[in-house]
């Protein structure tokens, strides 16, 4: 398992999600990771390898940033 910063590069508005570190198998998987429900259903627009998360670890979303109105 790898963990994964993704994030968008366009001006974000309210309510909407900017980034987030998701532990998953691939860049791809992480890309399409929904912070909401960790479903392969979003569009991030970047990704950054961070490193390997400790063995075992599960599939999940570490930590997500949200911009509320």
């Amino acid at each position: 398992m790898n963990l994964y910063f993704v994030f968008y590069t366009h001006k974000i508005g309210y309510d909407e999600y900017d980034s987030a570190v998701i532990c998953t198998t691939s860049a791809k998987k992480a890309l399409l990771t929904n912070p909401d429900n960790g479903k392969l259903d979003f569009d991030w627009e970047k990704v950054e390898y961070i490193g390997k998360a400790k063995p075992n670890s599960k599939k999940r979303v570490v930590c997500a940033s949200f911009n509320a109105g």
